[in-house]
């Protein structure tokens, strides 16, 4: 893989930051989650709304949460990848 100039990573960085206003990050994270919910068959259901439980049961969180947390960890895994090839 080609060197990746710092500059371009801190770009990217900011722009997958659900904080990032300008790219509206958290708004393109739900409606991916809307999108995955609705490909999988939940076709009325929205992440907010459905939840996450264990095998007891018990709600863990909601969908949205879980693909916010997913989000972070997956974003933080590939800029840690195209950190290697500065």
């Amino acid at each position: 893989m080609a060197k990746i100039p710092k500059k371009t990573i801190e770009e990217l960085e900011d722009i997958l930051n659900r904080g990032c206003d300008y790219a509206d990050t958290q708004a393109v994270v739900t409606e991916y989650a809307n999108e995955s919910l609705k490909k999988l068959g939940c076709g009325l259901c929205q992440a907010d709304d459905a939840t996450v439980v264990d095998w007891e049961d018990d709600t863990i969180c909601t969908v949205a949460d879980f693909a916010n947390a997913f989000w972070d960890k997956a974003v933080e895994g590939i800029l840690n990848v195209l950190r290697t090839q500065e």
